[in-house]
């Protein structure tokens, strides 16, 4: 048994190192859990270092173990990253279990969650049982079903590392147990690893639409800007992913003393000298693509007012 704990102390360490050398968004969530020959919860041998938030080098985890009865699951969420179209999540999953009684079997399945992207509204907790979280929440399927035999050594599980059967980044996912005499070890054990990671996905994404928009006057065909100024409003712009900033740069055909530039969705622009301009919107979402419309704008005389935007 000794030399087992050792071979399994060894893996868990190297997997650390090597996913933690690899990517600085990977993070590894540790719980442990009981469950007796009656299917109750051991409160005692059962904790996390999940949700609610907990300080990792307290030995006292603070997470706790959430009941839905729907199904009969016992979960525990983590937080990576917030609600994303344009990521996906990677995951992975190991533990050590043996009988809770070692003189009874036991039955232990476990399989992972996620937050749906209606939860995304409510970011600062998971979609827990007695908020409906049932309505907010999707497993994974097949579920692991791993049956125990009467006074076996205790096993170790790994899943292969697998993206979630998604199609964007999940705030929130968990680890979900239930079953009959079973535990997950934790302290003095190594603990089970729950390893979450939220990456980039770049297939098949379209670039941004940038479309501008604004208080100037439409005269046959021409923008024109009385007073010097002018507020630009780039909302209308669009994108399957979502746009994180909004350049604005004015252009003067008659004088590049005469330049503009400014940001934000909807900038108000003043100081606009006389003549004429090309408006050049530039749109970048957060996967870096970009989109950009240009538009040609004439101010009818000058203003001493300086560039502004909001």
């Amino acid at each position: 048994m000794k030399k087992a704990k050792s071979i399994l102390a060894v893996l868990f360490v190297g997997f650390i190192l090597l996913i933690f050398a690899g990517s600085a968004t990977a993070q590894i969530g540790h719980f442990w859990v009981a469950i007796d020959v009656e299917g109750n919860l051991v409160e005692p041998l059962s904790g996390c270092d999940g949700y609610p938030d907990a300080d990792p080098g307290d030995e006292l985890y603070e997470g706790l173990w959430y009941y839905y009865p729907a199904e009969g699951w016992w979960n525990q969420w983590w937080y990576n990253a917030p609600y994303d179209p344009c990521r996906r999540k990677i995951v992975w999953v190991n533990f050590l279990y043996a009988p809770f009684d070692p003189s009874q079997p036991g039955l232990l399945e476990v399989t992972i969650n996620w937050s749906l992207p209606e939860w995304s509204q409510n970011p600062f907790m998971p979609p827990l049982p007695d908020l409906n979280g049932e309505l907010y929440l999707q497993r994974l399927e097949p579920v692991w079903t791993l049956e125990i035999l009467p006074y076996s050594e205790p096993q170790l599980f790994f899943s292969d590392e697998f993206q979630l059967p998604i199609d964007y980044n999940p705030e929130w996912v968990s680890i979900d147990v239930r079953g009959v005499n079973f535990i997950i070890f934790g302290p003095p054990e190594p603990c089970g690893e729950f390893y979450h990671e939220c990456i980039p996905w770049d297939d098949d994404l379209a670039d941004p639409i940038a479309v501008i928009t604004g208080d100037y006057l439409n005269i046959l065909g021409r923008n024109i800007v009385r007073g010097g100024a002018v507020n630009l409003d780039g909302s209308l712009s669009t994108d399957d992913c979502v746009i994180v900033s909004y350049d604005w740069e004015l252009k003067s055909r008659d004088d590049p003393a005469n330049d503009k530039s400014a940001t934000g969705k909807t900038p108000n622009i003043t100081g606009v000298a006389k003549g004429t301009y090309d408006v050049t919107l530039t749109v970048t979402d957060n996967v870096g693509k970009t989109g950009q419309d240009t538009i040609e704008m004439e101010s009818c005389f000058i203003s001493t007012a300086i560039l502004g935007s909001h």
